[in-house]
């Protein structure tokens, strides 16, 4: 990382062949890129400007890495209005940032910049955007890549519980008195940040492959980076722990950046199922949010109607590929292609999804296919 100034003009001319800034002094505009450098003050304006925990430099850095990342700038008068990161390999742009709002008029002028000053760029590639390109001059594919659920919260506990449906209210109470009076050692704790520990993060993540076994299905915690994940927790990370004797039984693992609140595992061991045990924790975590003074609160993707439970909404956000031209859209035919049999596959899978959320015969049989695939990978990889 450099000290937040942009590259010298000798170097960044001999870098890049045009100068670092191009500025518009009709509209006041100024675009700066640092080629092969991620100045000082990304960091905090990365957090300032999208507040989103997957769009952070100490993420970036956890689970990917900060070598040969570039830094594109764009300033409105005197405001830094975008912060873009990008890394360049055998002629495709990669655009760093996921999960964030991001202009289409940004987009495009961020794409039109990057053609403009490296020659060698043919394609550039965001992932994971709130954005929606209704028009482009360039050649575009876009096509829906990561489901959200998310809830807006009001700015207190009581109004956010008020909101919920009665019914529902009920019964985690219910469940709460109930495993209060039978285990009389059941507690609910909370560690943030630095105090988090490495064994308690392991617990819930046994729990939740634990409660994924039960189910039948293939434990997704058991793919997870568990040194980025303690290491983005240190900065950025809250647990939500039910303890009995002690004991972990269930526990929520998440990240605040500014005001949003980002779930990324959520546990209990199922043998207090009875006891709503895992909505406990959902509520739990949500209401610590608002403690925490959140606005948003994502619940990650999938059981739409379950989080909807909760006043959660469903989001969608979208991969876009842009080309520089037709010409180069056909010289990288195949991840053309690849683009258009996705998007055949997010047909078919919205489609299957619609028939379980529904709960028809369809989605019924979806549902059996779905474990036993799952009771078969399980056994594969006991194997």
């Amino acid at each position: 990382m450099t000290n937040g100034r942009p590259s010298e003009t000798p170097r960044t001319m001999r870098e890049l062949g045009r100068p670092a800034i191009a500025a518009s002094s009709e509209n006041h505009v100024a675009e700066i890129i640092y080629k092969d450098e991620i100045p000082a003050f990304v960091g905090a304006t990365l957090e300032r400007l999208y507040a989103c925990v997957y769009c952070t430099l100490t993420r970036i850095a956890a689970y990917d890495s900060l070598e040969r990342i570039s830094t594109y700038v764009r300033k409105d008068g005197c405001t830094i209005t975008a912060v873009i990161l990008f890394r360049i390999d055998h002629h495709i742009v990669y655009v760093l940032n996921q999960q964030i709002s991001l202009p289409a008029e940004k987009i495009l002028t961020f794409c039109e910049t990057i053609f403009r000053t490296f020659k060698s760029a043919q394609v550039i590639r965001f992932y994971g955007l709130d954005a929606s390109l209704e028009r482009s001059s360039l050649p575009c594919q876009q096509l829906q890549s990561i489901e959200e659920n998310i809830i807006h919260l009001p700015p207190s506990k009581e109004a956010y519980l008020s909101s919920l449906r009665p019914q529902f209210a009920k019964q985690i109470r219910v469940g709460a008195a109930k495993i209060a009076e039978d285990h009389p050692s059941f507690r609910l704790r909370m560690v943030d940040r630095g105090a988090i520990e490495e064994h308690q993060v392991t617990q819930i993540l046994a729990l939740a492959k634990q409660r994924m076994d039960a189910k039948g299905c293939a434990a997704y915690s058991e793919k997870v980076d568990r040194v980025a994940l303690l290491s983005t927790l240190q900065r950025y990370g809250h647990l939500v722990m039910a303890t009995i004797d002690d004991r972990i039984c269930a526990g929520s693992i998440s990240f605040s950046v500014g005001r949003k609140h980002f779930h990324a595992f959520i546990a209990h061991d199922p043998d207090y199922d009875q006891y709503m045990l895992g909505n406990q924790m959902w509520l739990a975590a949500i209401l610590y949010a608002i403690e925490l003074r959140a606005e948003e609160c994502w619940l990650m993707g999938g059981a739409r109607a379950h989080k909807a439970r909760f006043r959660a909404k469903p989001y969608t956000f979208n991969s876009i590929t842009l080309y520089r031209s037709r010409m180069h859209a056909l010289r990288h035919g195949r991840l053309f292609a690849e683009q258009l049999l996705r998007l055949k596959k997010i047909a078919l899978k919205a489609a299957c999804k619609e028939q379980l959320e529904k709960k028809t015969l369809l989605g019924r049989l979806i549902e059996k296919s779905i474990i036993a695939r799952n009771a078969l990978q399980a056994k594969k990889t006991e194997i």
